[in-house]
């Protein structure tokens, strides 16, 4: 057995195909955007630089998935939990929450009064909320919510994945803010624009990413069906043995 789970008996076979769906829609719609930004990718302009998308924070709604669900895969928390669907909703929400000290962002348009106050403080964007010390901060106040700790952990990984895809553009992020010094990752000619081709294409393997590391989760739930259930786990043995080796330790 790839991922150890206890038999969810009791518990139809029709609510563990209900989740899966549920867990799936989270993700659906970044395809279909995907598809379409591409189509519209023949507009005039430069290749890598095409200011007209804004689709910045669908790719932290996509990467903080990914942590939740590789943090979930770690704890091997059952699929059929509320805590599982909590861990990756509330993931899924602070993903983008970061740029709240942007008012023309989509989280900084949601709460525009709290991004034009951290505007007139003198926040800029990509730093104090995209800093280490902000990171500390939040999981402090995570402290204090009466939260399981896997939901705890999978709303601060979640949010935390955002300065981390912020460090992949080439403006980088001030890390270690209040110290005025941009990190990034990438050199320049590397880096990746903001609402950008290159961001798209980027989003688009990572939302396979998060579809793969999704049915590996999901997988144990349906391991005891009958004919499905064998192929499924097979499937999901050789998609195991195809990733990289830090993160079979990390999961298994």
């Amino acid at each position: 057995m790839l991922i150890p789970h206890k038999h969810l008996n009791g518990i139809s076979d029709s609510v563990v195909v209900t989740m899966c769906i549920v867990f799936l829609v989270l993700n659906i719609r970044q395809v279909a955007k995907i598809v379409l930004s591409l189509g519209a990718g023949f507009s005039p302009g430069p290749l890598f630089n095409w200011r007209g998308w804004t689709l910045n924070y669908k790719t932290h709604h996509v990467a903080a998935l990914i942590g939740a669900e590789l943090w979930l895969l770690h704890t091997h928390q059952p699929v059929l939990s509320w805590q599982a669907a909590a861990a990756l909703l509330g993931a899924y929400l602070a993903g983008p929450i970061a740029d709240m000290d942007h008012p023309q962002s989509d989280v900084g348009r949601k709460v525009w009064p709290l991004a034009v106050a951290l505007n007139a403080l003198g926040i800029r964007h990509r730093t104090f909320t995209h800093s280490l010390l902000f990171l500390a901060g939040l999981w402090a106040a995570l402290q204090l919510l009466p939260i399981p700790e896997v939901v705890r952990w999978a709303i601060w990984i979640g949010y935390a994945t955002h300065p981390l895809m912020d460090l992949l553009n080439e403006q980088g992020v001030e890390l270690f803010w209040p110290l005025r010094v941009r990190v990034r990752l990438l050199p320049g000619i590397l880096a990746i624009p903001v609402d950008s081709v290159a961001e798209t294409l980027l989003r688009g393997v990572m939302t396979a990413v998060s579809y793969v590391l999704l049915f590996l989760y999901v997988h144990p739930a349906v391991d005891h069906l009958p004919l499905m259930g064998p192929v499924v786990s097979e499937v999901a043995e050789v998609i195991f043995h195809m990733m990289p080796y830090a993160i079979q330790t990390w999961i298994r």
